[in-house]
């Protein structure tokens, strides 16, 4: 099973998608015009994402050294303030945006994710602020969702919920920051949001990791909502109808490389696979993200 989804995958590389059509399938919003957004050029200097980590863990250090300051050495305070811990607090601010963080961070990885997009051929949408998660939606706890959340992917973190949640293997929710859409080898339309990853080894100003929910439409209403992974299906959320056997979809979820952490969504009308793309250079993402459309086009013909 392994060795034809490799082929597969293979066969993939070697008939790139260079087309892009008028309209993209989306499972959220409907038909949306095909195109790339534009993307500002990056600003602040492009520094090693660790930088922006450690200036996290200065701040903490900062914070804890002004208690110490206040409570057992008053000797260090200056008219009554912890001066010393206030001047690392600032040191770890200031190294945490030094490193393209905040909107400098965002634009180079909507830079890369557009250039992934051109070189696939695909659409591409700039997600100008993602949200963290919260125990009811991704930031959708709040009637506010429209104002702190980019309106284009309302509808998918809605519709996705939990299925954005942190996994096994994940210890953080996806965030989407860009959407891609474009189709597998075999023309299944494919939606997918994306988010980079960065590990403190990550010095070349690449993503370490893809973190990528993809989906494709199933040709008919299942009228089930349930989540799928290696080890078959959980409880149906939603089951209006007869339930199918996803049995099939489970033992092809075991099929696809151990280090995806892959689970599926059967929702409605549309199937998801989310997935961990571990990458090794600029390019590796383009293999990834093709091999991810196939994996979800494949998945759609197993739900009978």
């Amino acid at each position: 099973m392994r060795a034809c989804f490799l082929a597969r995958v293979h066969q993939s590389l070697a008939n790139p998608v260079t087309e892009t059509p008028q309209h993209h399938w989306d499972p959220f919003e409907g038909p949306q015009p095909a195109g790339r957004d534009k993307v500002e050029a990056p600003v602040g200097p492009a520094l090693p994402g660790w930088l922006g980590k450690a200036g996290g863990l200065l701040m903490l250090a900062g914070f804890a050294a002004m208690a110490v300051e206040a409570l057992f050495l008053p000797g260090f305070l200056i008219e009554g303030f912890p001066v010393a811990g206030a001047a690392i607090v600032v040191l770890g601010l200031g190294l945490m945006f030094l490193p393209g963080g905040g909107r400098g961070r965002h634009t180079r990885r909507h830079a890369r994710l557009r250039a992934l997009a051109e070189r696939l051929g695909w659409g591409f949408t700039a997600i100008r602020r993602p949200v963290p998660w919260t125990n009811d939606a991704p930031g959708l706890a709040s009637g506010d969702a429209g104002n702190r959340i980019d309106p284009r992917v309302v509808a998918a973190y809605r519709r996705l919920g939990r299925f954005l949640a942190p996994g096994t293997a994940e210890p953080l929710p996806l965030s989407i920051e860009g959407v891609l859409r474009g189709t597998a080898r075999d023309g299944t339309p494919v939606w997918m949001g994306v988010q980079e990853m960065e590990t403190l080894d990550a010095t070349d100003g690449e993503s370490s990791t893809l973190v990528a929910v993809a989906g494709a439409p199933l040709g008919r209403d299942t009228r089930l909502r349930v989540m799928v992974d290696d080890g078959g299906p959980r409880p149906p959320e939603t089951a209006n109808g007869p339930v199918p056997d996803l049995k099939p979809l489970a033992k092809e979820l075991r099929a696809l490389p151990a280090d995806w952490a892959a689970r599926a969504l059967v929702d409605g009308d549309a199937l998801f696979l989310r997935a961990r793309l571990t990458l090794g250079g600029a390019r590796d993402a383009d293999t990834a993200c093709r091999a991810l459309a196939d994996a979800v086009a494949d998945l759609t013909r197993r739900v009978d």
